[in-house]
């Protein structure tokens, strides 16, 4: 049994570095698509002065709108402040683990070093997968319970809902477009979206 949840565990882990290096690629893919879907916008705004100009409006407005709503808002209550849990005991001996095998004043190899500093940025950021993969890579022995199987399952949603939400976006969805006409389609739905 005991071997069975390893695997599950690796295979957990698996997906979640695979899906989280689809994610970084497909996050790059939105940041070009954006810049170029913008400045295809601006340029077709510029070739219709009074298009731009119920555009601008339109935007100035609900800009103006989320300001407003935000200076009336309460103010946020301060976080509170909760007590160590197992978890957080459990992912600091992960990460105690880690150093003993990577710490510089223990281990004199560049590579290990590198896993020390990214282990310590992923322990600072409660990165638990980031933690668990170095543990893996590095044969470190750690167990996953039920709260942290649940929570490595919910950032794989997660993670699958962002990329499926960059997808459905306009400027996805116009970048992955050849045809010109159907471009310059998308981006008149967009001024539409925005307008009305």
């Amino acid at each position: 049994m005991r071997d069975l949840k390893q695997l599950e565990r690796k295979r957990l882990l698996k997906e979640i570095e695979y899906v989280k290096s689809d994610l970084e690629y497909r996050s790059e893919v939105v940041r070009e698509a954006d810049g170029e879907f913008m400045k295809s916008l601006g340029s077709m705004l510029e070739s219709n002065p009074r298009l731009k100009e119920l555009f601008d409006k339109t935007i100035s407005l609900k800009i103006e709108e989320m300001v407003a709503k935000k200076a009336i808002e309460a103010p946020q209550a301060e976080p509170e402040i909760r007590e160590e849990t197992e978890y957080d005991r459990k992912i600091r001996r992960a990460y105690r683990d880690i150093a003993k095998k990577t710490h510089p004043d223990r281990v004199i190899d560049k590579k290990m070093n590198d896993i020390y500093i990214l282990a310590g940025s992923m322990y600072d950021s409660k990165d638990v997968i980031g933690i668990m993969s170095i543990c893996e890579t590095l044969g470190i022995e750690y167990e996953i319970g039920e709260e942290e199987g649940e929570l490595l399952r919910g950032q794989l949603e997660s993670m699958k809902e962002r990329i499926a939400f960059m997808e459905a976006t306009f400027a996805w969805k116009w970048y992955h477009e050849e045809d010109e006409s159907a471009r310059n389609k998308m981006l008149l739905e967009y001024i539409k979206s925005k307008i009305i």
